[in-house]
This record gives structure tokens, C-alpha cells and sequence, in this order.
């Protein structure tokens, strides 16, 4: 970008030499009250490309510091090329001269990519006021007259509530109301698919009421919806370390390994079977006097409520008798084994 004409924000109410551009004056001027501004943030724990202390990670992302430099993650990923680029070298640079259209103070770091817009802001102050920020990609932003919104056909019935807080959304998609573009039934505030997207992380981030997610992801990103690439928040606890663990121990009444139930081999009568139902329980093949090749087995309590079998080694069963059960006198060939029983009297 380059320094501007009479039309760059930065520039209004100054004066200059040729065409209203700034004089040398003025631009060294405005050089010292950046380089004071950075000297600022490198004392304090003040993010150098917005100037703002605050730590909220829900807005700002993480505030990291590096080789004394302090940034919000949001503020960094959004500064056109200083992702790639960091640590970021405070010095003063163009950007420290954009004024920002909302609150009027320099060092506005990020520009509307809007056709032809010039507004820059800062990253919290267009969070704050309708700017759109996004994501992925190109990390574009997009000021309040220019940012993207939903194209989709949507009507409410009635009084709609949001499907996240059931509070009442406004009547129609607006830069706070926003709905699904597959279904078009689930409406939300941007605050609560906002926090849904935070706790869901991108693998599990999807409409809340039809689980679409080929069309839902790509959208909601567009409209500066924030999904981390994380795992969810559900997961990231103690509450599922135990699904995370295969089961470990033979559940046999009697365990007969010399080494203990915590214990087994990687194969023969000493290796560990678990349930193929339930995987909850497991046993060492002997000691469920299984054979040495048996591949899956089923606890007792699985295996009453099952189709499937105890174990699927061949086993060898008695032949069926071939004579009556009755009496012992041989069955005619080709006769059914069927047990006839003489009336009572």
C-alpha cells in the first residue's frame, strides 16, 4: 500500500506540499509518535499492533511475547504478512501511520479489502463495531460497509429463538443473526456459534441442528466465525482419559498367570482377549480355557444378550446320540431326534 493521496484517512486534516501529501515534517513527526508508541508496548504487556492490554482469549486469541515483543494472536494473524514473519520487529512501518476509522487513533494494522476501500482499524475495534475478520486463507477483513453476509432464503415462524441460548433472535439475518444454510431452520446469535465453535474445534463444528457440515464450515468461516483447529473442549479434560485407555487386566474369577491379572504376552495361552462386544473386560486364553488361536471371546455379560459367540476357534462338540433318549434302542435312519415322552396318568 502505499502512502496515500488526500483520500487516505491518514492523511485527513494534515497538510502538505503536492497534492495533499504529507510534508517531511509531518512524516517524521508521525514517525516519532510510533516509535514512542512501540517503545511503549516493549515496557508494558500492551499488544504492540493494537495498543490494548486486554487478555481475553475469546477475542483476542492468545497473547504471546516474544524476544520482548508483545501481540494478541487475532492482531497478528490478521496484520497482512506478519504471520509468517514473526517474531514481528517493532519498527516504525506504514501501517503505524493508518488511522484507525473508528476510534480515530493511529497504528491501525489491518485495511478493509473491500474494492477500492481504504478504512483500516484495529483488530478489537472492528470486533467491536460490524468489521468481519477472517480466518483462513488470506486472513481477510472486511470494514462494516463491506463485509460478507448471508445470501441465503430463510423465514422464521413466528417468534424464532436461537437453538443455542432460546433467546429471541432478530426477525431477519443481520451482521448478529445468523441461521444455517443447509436446513435453514436453526437460527443463532453470532456470540453463541461463536462459543460453539471455540468448545467444538474444527473436526467437530457443524450446524447444532441438522449436523451439516460441508455447507455450515465454509460459511460461518466466511462470515469471520472463528474455529480453532483443535480438539473439543469435551475432550480435552479428565472426563474421557479413560476412553482414551485400552483395558488391561484379566477379569477371570480365577487368573492362573504366574505374573498377575496386570500382566500378559503378546501371544499363546498368555495373551489378553477383550470382549469383542464391550471391550470392557478382558481375559488371559487359559484362563478362560480358550485354545491358544481362539481370536475373539465375549464376556459373560455380553454373551447373554449377544448373537455373537463365545470364541470363533473350532471346538469340538459330542456327536449327537443316535439312538433314543428314552430307551437304548437305535434311531431308523433318516428319523428325527426327538424325545417322546409317555403321557402321564
Amino acid at each position: 500500500m502505499g502512502w496515500g493521496g488526500s483520500s487516505d484517512p491518514a492523511w485527513q486534516g494534515q497538510s502538505g506540499p503536492v497534492e495533499g501529501k504529507p510534508s517531511t515534517r509531518a512524516h517524521l513527526h508521525a514517525l516519532e509518535r510510533s516509535s514512542a508508541l512501540v517503545a511503549f508496548a516493549l515496557l508494558s504487556a500492551v499488544c504492540v499492533l493494537c495498543g490494548r492490554a486486554d487478555a481475553d482469549p475469546d477475542i483476542y486469541g492468545e497473547k504471546s511475547q516474544d524476544n520482548g515483543v508483545c501481540t494478541h494472536e487475532n492482531c497478528l494473524v490478521s496484520f497482512p504478512g506478519a504471520a509468517p514473519s514473526f517474531p514481528l520487529v517493532p519498527q516504525p512501518v506504514a501501517w503505524a501511520l493508518h488511522i484507525c476509522y473508528v476510534c480515530g487513533k493511529r497504528g491501525a494494522t489491518i485495511t478493509c479489502y473491500g474494492k477500492k476501500c481504504k478504512n483500516s482499524f484495529h483488530f478489537p475495534c472492528g470486533h467491536e463495531n460490524g468489521c468481519v475478520s477472517q480466518f483462513f486463507g488470506q486472513y481477510r477483513s472486511f470494514c462494516q460497509k463491506h463485509r460478507p453476509a448471508q445470501t441465503v432464503q430463510a423465514h422464521q415462524d413466528s417468534q424464532t429463538s436461537c437453538i443455542i441460548c432460546l433467546e429471541h433472535v432478530e426477525e431477519k439475518l443481520s451482521y448478529q443473526t445468523m441461521v444455517c444454510p443447509s436446513c435453514r431452520q436453526a437460527w443463532f446469535h453470532r456470540g453463541c456459534i461463536q462459543q460453539q465453535a471455540f468448545h467444538a474445534g474444527l473436526l467437530c463444528f457443524r450446524c447444532p441442528q441438522c449436523n451439516d457440515r460441508e455447507k455450515f464450515l465454509p460459511e460461518m468461516s466466511s462470515l469471520g466465525i472463528q474455529v480453532p483447529a483443535r480438539q473439543p473442549a469435551w475432550e480435552a479434560g479428565a472426563g474421557f482419559t479413560d476412553m482414551y485407555q485400552r483395558h488391561s487386566r484379566c477379569d477371570a474369577s480365577l487368573c492362573l498367570y504366574a505374573q498377575g491379572r496386570e500382566q500378559a504376552e503378546e501371544e499363546g495361552p498368555w495373551y489378553l482377549l477383550l470382549c469383542s462386544s464391550c471391550a470392557a473386560k478382558g481375559t488371559h486364553r487359559r484362563c478362560s480355557a480358550l485354545q491358544d488361536i481362539t481370536a475373539t471371546w465375549e464376556c459373560e455379560d455380553c454373551a447373554g444378550v449377544s448373537t455373537g459367540k463365545r470364541r470363533t476357534s473350532p471346538q469340538h462338540h459330542p456327536a449327537e446320540p443316535p439312538w433314543c433318549t428314552g430307551c437304548t434302542q437305535p434311531l431308523p435312519e433318516g428319523a428325527p431326534r426327538v424325545l417322546l415322552r409317555a403321557p402321564t396318568l
